[in-house]
């Protein structure tokens, strides 16, 4: 996802560079250290995609077994192993899951102890929605095929999220993120196809015909959306905006501004890459604290802009790390911020972020205090503070990015929640921005997403219960170069 504290994102693999080097009393920069990071993992996952394709699993990994139906519950297990997708190697641990229950909780597995993850109780998804609930539906004397896929992708991870990163003797502040190979095992049902290659086709073409984007040879799906920097000639300004006469960019800072779709039809903002997060508990419509906030400039003030995440995953040490995603809100008041406390627009909703309560209990290696906590990102617009908290827009059509003097316009079909772009803006240069391509138009940095099948699952009626099988492994092996001779 890339939104943490960057100055900008100059990566383009079509300038077909292949390394950075450093020059002698020079300054260095964030991006200098970045690009060439991304140099260096672009060109070894190119060269994983040569040597072992699209996807492929030197061993078991990933390989489905034990499909069960338990008190009519379907679920399966998930062996540990690895496997590589669109050139990223994913890898599943073995693990021991909890064996006790607490009180009154249903069992969502046996109570034996297991050393799988299951398809319930994955450690990168703990926020799998209800209406993912694998059911038993099934008319009698009918079958059904099911097809499981993986989905993956890479996400940074703060001393926020794992404060084991911190390093403690500088007193406070961060140092860098950590970026994290993200898998999830999902589920297309009732595919109604027997046969791995039809039931990939037809999941391929149901994420195209459902405008979701085209997987492309190495297994990665393709969105045509594309964004757009112009220019406002007369830019509105107000007084802590600096004005041009020739229009452009009107920021006194130095920016890498986020811009970020939320769904099809709106977007969000937010300056320093939107990378403020904190930790904090949620009560209705007040926000408390739990990270200190040492640095003013970056706390969030009365109607800006407020992204509540829940957990994603669970990480070995048991600290969690935020989904991509949220309930976006506005700070409607800040009078109590000195004791952590931020009055919201708009009421937390009940039953938002409720799914991993479900499955903790089998997998949380750890209690942590508090139990129960959600990350903040702030979206910082500056001056501009009566825009919504996710701004509607048409194809097509500029949309201003509030008081900056710079404008986008998105066009394009497939337009995918969490899509971002990054667009570095100079006080130097206000009628120029980084990457240039976004003068003309860009595809997203991200999210980069990549597939691929693992399963036909075949399911039954036999008049008494439902009963279910693997039929097909779709999974692509390979043996290593070393055991080839």
């Amino acid at each position: 996802m890339d939104s943490f504290d960057i100055s900008r994102v100059g990566f383009d693999p079509l300038k077909h560079y292949s390394g950075v080097r450093m020059q002698q009393g020079r300054v260095i920069t964030d991006d200098d250290y970045n690009e060439n990071n991304r140099i260096a993992s672009e060109q070894e996952r190119r060269n994983n995609l040569h040597i072992i394709g699209s996807t492929g699993s030197p061993d078991n990994g990933f390989r489905i077994l034990n499909v069960r139906n338990e008190n009519g519950r379907f679920d399966f297990d998930i062996s540990p192993g690895s496997i590589y997708v669109g050139g990223l190697r994913f890898e599943m641990d073995a693990l021991k899951l909890k064996e006790k229950l607490k009180p009154g909780k249903d069992d969502l597995n046996s109570k034996r102890k297991r050393t799988f993850e299951t398809y319930r109780t994955q450690r990168d998804w703990l926020q799998q929605p209800d209406e993912t609930e694998y059911k038993p539906r099934l008319d009698s004397g009918i079958d059904r095929y099911d097809l499981v896929y993986i989905e993956c992708w890479q996400q940074e991870v703060s001393a926020v999220e794992d404060s084991e990163l911190l390093e403690v003797a500088f007193g406070g502040p961060d140092t860098g993120v950590r970026i994290r190979n993200m898998r999830r095992v999902k589920i297309n049902v009732d595919i109604g196809e027997a046969d791995c290659v039809r039931a990939w086709q037809k999941q391929i073409q149901n994420w195209k015909d459902n405008l979701m984007g085209t997987l492309n040879k190495e297994n990665e799906l393709i969105h045509d959306v594309q964004l757009k920097v112009s220019f406002l000639k007369n830019p509105v300004t107000d007084n802590h905006i600096a004005t041009s006469n020739s229009g452009g960019y009107l920021g006194l800072g130095n920016e890498a501004i986020r811009v970020q779709l939320t769904d099809k039809d709106h977007f969000t903002w937010g300056l320093n890459n939107a990378s403020p997060l904190y930790k904090v508990a949620v009560n209705k419509d007040i926000l408390t604290f739990i990270s200190p906030l040492n640095d003013l400039e970056h706390w969030p003030h009365s109607r800006q802009v407020v992204e509540i995440l829940p957990c994603a995953a669970i990480l070995p040490n048991g600290e969690k790390i935020a989904e991509m995603t949220g309930f976006f809100t506005k700070i409607n008041d800040s009078s109590n911020s000195n004791s952590g406390e931020f009055k919201m627009d708009l009421p937390f909703p009940s039953n938002f972020s409720t799914a991993w309560k479900k499955i903790m209990d089998y997998i949380e290696p750890d209690k942590q205090d508090p139990a129960e906590f959600y990350y903040l990102r702030v979206w910082n617009r500056d001056t501009d503070l009566s825009s919504p908290a996710i701004i509607p827009f048409s194809t097509g059509t500029p949309v201003p990015l509030g008081n900056t003097g710079l404008a986008v316009t998105i066009t394009g079909k497939d337009r995918i929640c969490n899509d971002f772009w990054v667009i570095a803006a100079r006080q130097n240069t206000p009628n120029r921005v980084v990457p240039w391509k976004l003068e003309v138009s860009a595809s997203p940095n991200g999210v980069r997403r990549f597939y691929a099948p693992l399963a036909i699952l075949h399911w039954h009626d036999n008049g008494e219960s439902i009963g279910g099988s693997i039929l097909h492994d779709c999974r692509r092996n390979f043996r290593p170069l070393t055991e080839l001779m």
